[in-house]
C-alpha cells in the first residue's frame, strides 16, 4: 500500500530514526521522541509503529527481527527508506500548506522558519540519505 502522508506519531518516529542514525533502535527511538518532542512514549507502541511503518515499506529493519535467532543483545536496528523520505517531504509540504491557508498565523515565526528554510533542509536531508547509502 503507498502511504504518501504520514501521521503525526508516524511522522515524529521516522524523524527521530533519521535523528538516531545508526543506532535506530526502538530504545533510542524511546528516548528521542521523550527528549525533544517531551512525549510519553510506551515502547510496545513505538514496536507496533514501526512493524506498520515497515510493512508499508517506509522503514527497514536489520538484527533481531521475529524470524531470526534472539541473540543476547541482539536488536532491531532501522532505517528510513527512499519512500519514506517521501512520506516525510509530502507531509511536511501539507502541513506548511496548511499552516499558510491561516492568516491569523501568517506572522508567526514557525511559519517563516518552515517556509524559509523548507527547501535547504530538504536538500539537506537527501544529500546526507544518499551519502549514508552511497
Amino acid at each position: 500500500m503507498a502511504v504518501d502522508r504520514l501521521t503525526d506519531y508516524d511522522l515524529m518516529i521516522v524523524l527521530a530514526i533519521l535523528v538516531a542514525g545508526e543506532r535506530a533502535g526502538a530504545a533510542a527511538i524511546a528516548r528521542e521522541l521523550r527528549w525533544r518532542d517531551c512525549r510519553s512514549v510506551v515502547l510496545g507502541e513505538i514496536h507496533a509503529a514501526l512493524d506498520r511503518l515497515e510493512g508499508n515499506g517506509l522503514v527497514v529493519s536489520c538484527g533481531g527481527g521475529p524470524g531470526s535467532p534472539r541473540r543476547r543483545g541482539a536488536r532491531r536496528v532501522f532505517e528510513v527508506t527512499p519512500a519514506g523520505l517521501c512520506a516525510v517531504e509530502s507531509t511536511q509540504r501539507a502541513l506548511v500548506a496548511r499552516w499558510k491557508e491561516l492568516p491569523e498565523l501568517e506572522d508567526e515565526p514557525l511559519l517563516g522558519d518552515l517556509v524559509g528554510e523548507y527547501s535547504a533542509r530538504r536538500w539537506q536531508t537527501w544529500l546526507w540519505y544518499l551519502a549514508q547509502h552511497a
